[in-house]
């Protein structure tokens, strides 16, 4: 856990590391609030595939959510599992968010991963926002 910048809970509000989101999901799942976290499962999907595709043709346009919709589903079929990581946010027993971290490689021996893509379900994204004005 990067210990700099931690809030009352833990989490570390101003940077997110990746190894710390790791150690987090070593149990598979944790709850914060009535949102409940966990690393995706096979039969997730679908479902995700659907979050990616209606949060990106909100807000680019219907090709770019099918694009987008294609991009996730193919991280998921293609990809192996020691170079893909994918945690959901469950509310209610639907997705409402979902973050992929993907094996980026170099000439170099550094070990990294990028974070993409993300989505949040739109209407939860606008109910936040307007909860915070």
């Amino acid at each position: 856990m990067h210990a700099q910048h931690p809030d009352a809970e833990g989490w570390c509000v101003q940077c997110f590391r990746f190894p710390w989101i790791l150690a987090r999901f070593g149990s598979g799942a944790f709850v914060k609030g009535d949102m409940h976290y966990s690393t995706a499962l096979p039969n997730d999907a679908a479902e995700i595939e659907r979050l990616f595709i209606t949060t990106f043709s909100d807000s680019e346009g219907q090709a770019q959510g099918e694009m987008i919709g294609r991009l996730a589903r193919d991280l998921m079929s293609d990809t192996a599992g020691a170079d893909l990581y994918c945690f959901v946010a469950r509310q209610d027993r639907q997705i409402v968010g979902c973050i992929f971290f993907s094996r980026i490689t170099f000439e170099s021996a550094l070990k990294a991963f990028i974070l993409a893509p993300v989505a949040i379900r739109t209407d939860r994204h606008r109910a936040k926002v307007l909860a915070r004005n």
